[in-house]
């Protein structure tokens, strides 16, 4: 492996083990202080598009959103790694691999946390990741076709 890309599988990996620290860190919080930090969130939201819903229903869909958010990021960052250097099923598989594994420790996490864990939030955490894997899967199928463009156009 060249030198090159043993640099970026590091920074793909270090990039992958912030955004699971950043989960796992979300997770070990008190349920209070989680909920302060969606309140927040939702506070913004509901100023920016004056949201007229009930609070209680508005905070759980911040919350579920931010869990798929932060998977898809996970997804995206996860698919980088395994898929820039090799392309194949086995790279998809691993990459997804790795994003169920973080969703179920998370939950896990959670529970020692005394927060409630339910296999619904590690489901639509794997649907973050999915989703981020299609991204990453679109936007380089795009960069590729322009790269072959691009070369293809006369100088």
């Amino acid at each position: 492996m060249k030198r090159e890309h043993k640099t970026k599988a590091w920074i793909g990996a270090a990039i992958v083990a912030l955004i699971v620290a950043f989960i796992w860190g979300n997770s070990l919080l008190p349920q209070t202080q989680s909920r302060q930090e969606s309140d927040f969130v939702l506070r913004i939201l509901q100023s920016i598009f004056r949201l007229d819903i009930d609070r209680e229903t508005a905070s759980h869909l911040v919350r579920k959103a931010a869990h798929f958010t932060e998977y898809a990021l996970l997804g995206v960052s996860a698919a980088a790694l395994f898929l820039s250097r090799r392309r194949g099923v086995q790279s998809a598989v691993n990459a997804m691999s790795l994003c169920l594994a973080v969703a179920v420790l998370d939950e896990s996490i959670q529970l020692l946390s005394q927060r409630g864990s339910q296999v619904q939030d590690v489901l639509l955490d794997f649907s973050g990741a999915a989703a981020g894997l299609l991204i990453f899967l679109a936007l380089s199928g795009l960069f590729r076709i322009f790269r072959r463009r691009k070369a293809a156009s006369p100088r």
